[in-house]
């Protein structure tokens, strides 16, 4: 436990429904709880989803569940989009394409397209691997089928 907290004894009251147990160093809200991850003081980020592995909605490690639970993270589509011309844009061009990103999520996102093998930083900016520039392509029959979608109208 890190030095400062091995003073704090029990919980803390962080607000009408949330609890910190600074013994577990959990954040506790309603039923779900959620736990935090140090280590050396700094929080530890979670890895990419990637085959065989378990990750959010399937304990299989699936590859098409890894691969929805990668794309469905937020801004991960758009990265993909901003990189599909070929132009290596460093990571402040990205962040300007992207729009209202953040540098902490885009640099979240780059790295777990990175461990997922789709996007690579060439140094002075950031690419498609193959495998991204496959992935592309495999999106575009998606982005056709979209482009005629229908829904029916609310009644």
């Amino acid at each position: 436990m890190p030095e400062e907290l091995e003073g704090l004894a029990g919980s803390l009251a962080i607000g009408r429904r949330e609890r910190f147990d600074a013994r577990s160093l959990r954040f506790q809200r309603h039923s779900e709880t959620l736990t935090l991850a140090l280590w050396k003081g700094k929080q530890m980020t979670r890895s990419a989803p990637l085959p065989g592995r378990r990750v959010r909605g399937s304990h299989t490690g699936r590859p098409i569940m890894a691969l929805l639970d990668l794309l469905g993270r937020r801004w991960a589509l758009r990265v993909l989009w901003e990189l599909r011309d070929g132009s290596s844009p460093t990571f402040r061009q990205l962040q300007q394409r992207c729009g209202g990103v953040s540098s902490s999520v885009l640099a979240d996102r780059l790295r777990e397209l990175g461990q997922a093998d789709l996007v690579e930083n060439a140094g002075e900016g950031y690419l498609l691997t193959e495998q991204g520039r496959t992935l592309q392509g495999s999106l575009a029959p998606l982005d056709d089928w979209a482009s005629g979608w229908r829904p029916k109208a609310a009644d």
